[in-house]
């Protein structure tokens, strides 16, 4: 399965989100529609450079609606995310909890250097 990017940006925070496509078939014409929301954090000092992942989805989508489908998850994530993700205290407060033992992330969470 080839996998797509639908959409970049970069955040004022300093951080960038990918949206990335991993829509299939999965009966007659109707699709599962995921959309996996990555927000990459550059290295800062001797952390290294950190992913994590959000998936968004919805089930039973026809095919002339997958592409209308994958703007709504996104414009939505966008409206409800980005404001909060915009904060300039946002990132500070990200490597905080990604530093403390224990924490989960949205869904995954993977370092670069792995």
């Amino acid at each position: 399965m080839s996998l797509k990017c639908l959409r970049q940006l970069n955040l004022a925070s300093g951080a960038r989100l990918e949206f990335i496509d991993r829509t299939n078939r999965y009966f007659g014409d109707y699709h599962r529609v995921l959309i996996d929301v990555e927000l990459i954090l550059e290295p800062e000092g001797s952390k290294p450079r950190i992913r994590y992942q959000k998936p968004l989805k919805r089930m039973g989508v026809a095919s002339e609606d997958v592409g209308p489908e994958q703007e709504t998850l996104i414009e939505r994530f966008l409206q409800t995310a980005q404001p909060y993700m915009e904060r300039p205290e946002y990132l500070v407060a990200l490597r905080a909890m990604l530093d403390a033992p224990g924490q989960k992330v949205w869904k995954q969470l993977k370092s670069e250097q792995d």
